[in-house]
């Protein structure tokens, strides 16, 4: 009676275990492009193929006739899952004159991420304002009560902006706080004015990636800003498993990093954790033996003094110098072994 049930425990001991370990992984099957993106686990296209709700893809037919990938209504340009990052079209907010009327009008937009696991990258992301005589604010919360940040920008005519500049003049930009999940965009009347509408048509504000960003000073004069991406430009979302820390999270069955030569990063953009592939390693950590052994001797040839041969190890490397040389690590080349040479200076002496 007492092996058989000690036989049951192990029996339930190893179908638990077994089920943690393949637990969270996609069922075969599962597309991996839509048009030309890569979609990587622990996102997904289609049911049970992403790792939990969130991190779904929708993969639908554009006006164009293209497949692209969205998060909801919102198009995804490339997932990177080294950071953690995923890059998109955001919607710009804009305000314009609105000839028929005679006065302004804004079209603002906002997004909303308070339950998905993305956070606005504080890092890689300004909240830029385009315009003359232009004030924008961006709220975190949908009454609108308590802004996170806000940018003026001012210009008596178009001779006044600098192309290349975007330091109020025009053209200004401000930083985001850390963990903004949620932002929505205000034009503060008070100050906009229709003055300078004979110029300047229309006015825009929004989240826009940093390093894709370059001011240009017809934005002022025209309405190129709107029409290169019709109407978006790109932003950076950060994204997390969970909102639990790395030391919380290892002791869970939820535990995404599935690779064995994976490790666990903490996120620096609020709380939760993305997962990375081991130095030496590269791949998909979020997958069963997902992160594979870079052949650094055949990936980069140069680790190596040109008279050494290299060896590749398991998440390293080596190098082996000619017979009566020695590696220098500090200068990466081949030196004469001292060692040997003294010793045989001493064995000739003798």
């Amino acid at each position: 009676m007492v092996k058989r049930m000690a036989l049951v425990l192990l029996l339930v001991v190893a179908i638990t275990l077994y089920l943690a370990s393949t637990s969270a992984q996609p069922v075969p099957g599962c597309q991996t492009y839509c048009g030309d993106i890569k979609i990587p686990y622990p996102f997904g296209i289609g049911a049970n193929c992403a790792i939990k709700t969130g991190f779904e893809i929708n993969c639908n037919r554009t006006a164009d006739g293209t497949m692209k990938p969205f998060i909801v209504n919102i198009e995804v340009l490339d997932i990177s899952l080294l950071h953690g990052q995923t890059r998109a079209l955001n919607a710009m907010s804009t305000y314009c004159y609105n000839h028929a009327t005679g006065s302004m009008y804004d079209n603002t937009f906002w997004l909303d991420f308070s339950s998905w696991p993305y956070r606005f990258s504080d890092v890689q992301n300004k909240f830029i304002v385009i315009g003359c005589n232009t004030l924008a604010y961006i709220y975190n919360s949908k009454n609108r009560t308590g802004y996170t940040t806000a940018c003026a920008s001012v210009c008596a005519s178009p001779g006044a902006v600098t192309n290349g500049s975007c330091s109020g003049v025009g053209c200004c930009q401000n930083a985001i706080p850390k963990g903004l999940r949620r932002y929505d965009v205000y034009f503060r009347n008070v100050y906009n004015d229709q003055d300078s509408w004979q110029f300047n048509p229309c006015s825009y504000a929004a989240l826009v990636e940093t390093k894709t960003f370059n001011f240009s000073s017809d934005y002022i004069t025209t309405k190129r800003f709107n029409d290169t991406y019709k109407g978006r430009q790109p932003l950076v979302l950060d994204w997390v498993i969970g909102d639990e820390t790395c030391e919380v999270a290892r002791n869970m069955t939820s535990y995404a990093c599935r690779s064995a030569n994976s490790v666990c990063v903490d996120s620096t953009n609020g709380p939760g954790y993305i997962c990375n592939c081991s130095r030496g390693y590269e791949g998909n950590p979020y997958l069963l033996d997902g992160c594979t052994d870079v052949n650094e001797c055949e990936k980069y040839p140069s680790k190596c003094p040109k008279t050494a041969v290299c060896h590749n190890t398991k998440g390293d490397y080596r190098c082996s110098c000619p017979p009566g040389r020695k590696l220098a690590k500090d200068t990466n080349s081949c030196n004469p072994d001292i060692t040997l040479i003294i010793a045989l200076a001493s064995a000739v002496s003798f």
